[in-house]
């Protein structure tokens, strides 16, 4: 199995030029499945133009191979392409199909490893009432521990893709209560605990991006041994198989359709890619998966990767249509391993993190890994400021407020990108009236637009009426004044 833990950009872009110019059965992939006796892969199809046409295309293409890879294979609904693991014989078969436009190497990738809620502005936000209410985050990881305070009651949606057979009911798919449930086979099986943490923890102290948002847990991880986890450092690993992360983007479309989901998080990545193109046509298939999502109205928030480079950036965050996200440290400098280049859309918080991690505890870990989930959980508080908002406005308005963090390292040519500050992102999409911080109808609680007296498109008006949102921030201070006063002049008349 080939893992894109180290990929270089010379060599991703000699095999793009490869893969336009070459056979459409790459030699190393059938060498592979020669030696081993069969070999993992990806078969991008010919391109659809529905679903119907779709599952035609799958069913041309598998229609000759063994019947026990037609039997194994994973069909995606919502982009062309089909999984399995496929013999000599099958490869030679796909290849000579008019439904196939591409085989593919099933490649791994691997997670990209107090409180940062006030300086992303999180805590101002849950304060004035944004906490992510009525949005839900998809979380592609380890799984997560759904009974941990921070999270209880708050996974809602789970699912498992395991192509070794690793999700909670052994097999390779599992659907409903405990499917999303964190592994155990690995030492790094705390991650999705953790991001999830970070996205959407309730706790007071370790507060996440969107205290109020739901979540869905897509179980994406297989255990590895041996060779396949050199470089990861542990041994069993947690590894994720390109065909399942495509099962996870494809559930969680399909999630969409009757969901409230606002954001996919990506914390993994694997390969390096230099420019979007390059990296864009290296990851097709996933890229049409991503745009799957999107269409829906799901931004895929992914770590840029941790590999030091601050000229080149892991897929999927390189993908064009993702949303790729590095880390700063506290003080908003670069983080050392941090990835970055022109294709990266924002900073947040990746050094020294705490967060929840499975059996009730928290753990400080670095990584863009972490920095990922502040920006899914944005998206979430920005969703409930702003409901019929499209993704592209959402992403503007975190651009638009967000810290310039200059990465100063030479490679990175003085790039510049904001780290984001969802409070202020917030408050440039709703009413200016309802975001001042103050209970201006008296009901309360903090006036925010679900708050049923705190409607208005006068935007920066609080007059008194029925409609408003209340009475303004100076009367809201002297009124309780005026009133107490009142009292005492009535006292002193009795």
């Amino acid at each position: 199995m080939r893992q894109r833990l180290a990929t270089t950009c010379v060599l991703t872009l000699l095999g793009v030029q490869a893969a336009l110019a070459g056979a459409p059965l790459p030699a190393a992939l059938d060498t592979e499945a020669r030696a081993q006796g069969s070999v993992r892969v990806i078969v991008r199809l010919a391109s659809a133009a529905s679903r119907a046409e779709r599952s035609a295309h799958q069913d041309g293409a598998l229609a000759s191979v063994a019947a026990s890879s037609r039997g194994a294979a994973r069909r995606y609904l919502h982009f062309d392409a089909v999984a399995l693991r496929a013999s000599s014989r099958d490869l030679q078969i796909l290849a000579a199909s008019p439904h196939v436009a591409e085989l593919l190497v099933d490649e791994l990738a691997a997670p990209s490893l107090d409180g940062t809620g006030p300086i992303v502005g999180a805590s101002a936000t849950k304060a004035a009432g944004f906490s992510g209410a009525g949005a839900e985050i998809a979380i592609l990881d380890t799984g997560v521990d759904a009974s941990h305070p921070y999270l209880a009651g708050r996974v809602v949606d789970e699912a498992c893709f395991s192509g070794n057979a690793n999700c909670p009911n052994g097999q390779t798919t599992q659907f409903g209560a405990g499917a999303g449930a964190a592994c155990t086979y690995a030492s790094v099986c705390w991650h999705g605990t953790h991001v999830a943490g970070i996205a959407a923890s309730s706790d007071l102290v370790y507060q996440g991006v969107a205290p109020g948002a739901q979540l869905a847990s897509i179980q994406i991880f297989s255990m590895f041994t041996g060779t396949d986890c050199s470089g990861t450092g542990y041994d069993p690993c947690a590894l994720a198989l390109q065909s399942d992360i495509l099962a996870g983007i494809d559930h969680a479309r399909t999630l969409a359709a009757t969901r409230p989901l606002v954001a996919a998080n990506m914390s993994f990545g694997g390969g390096t890619y230099c420019g979007k193109s390059g990296c864009d046509n290296a990851n097709a298939v996933t890229k049409q998966a991503i745009d799957a999502l999107l269409a829906a109205g799901v931004a895929s928030v992914a770590a840029s990767g941790n590999n030091y480079r601050p000229d080149a950036m892991a897929a999927p965050g390189c993908i064009s249509s993702a949303v790729g996200v590095g880390a700063v440290d506290d003080s908003d400098h670069v983080a050392v391993f941090s990835n970055s280049m022109y294709m990266l859309d924002f900073f947040a918080p990746g050094v020294l993190v705490r967060s929840s991690i499975p059996g009730g505890g928290t753990l400080t870990v670095n990584g863009t890994s972490m920095a990922t989930p502040h920006v899914a959980g944005a998206f979430a508080v920005l969703r409930q400021a702003s409901p019929a908002a499209s993704i592209a406005a959402l992403e503007t308005a975190l651009k638009n407020t967000g810290v310039p963090v200059v990465d100063t390292r030479p490679l990175a040519k003085s790039l510049t990108r904001p780290r984001i500050r969802v409070d202020l992102a917030v408050k440039s999409l709703a009413p200016a009236a309802c975001y001042d911080g103050l209970d201006n109808d008296g009901d309360g609680r903090f006036d925010y637009p679900a708050d049923p007296d705190c409607y208005s498109g006068l935007y920066g008006t609080e007059q008194f009426i029925a409609s408003g949102c209340g009475v303004g921030p100076e009367l809201a201070l002297v009124l309780p004044l005026l009133a107490a006063a009142r009292l005492r002049v009535r006292r002193r008349g009795r």
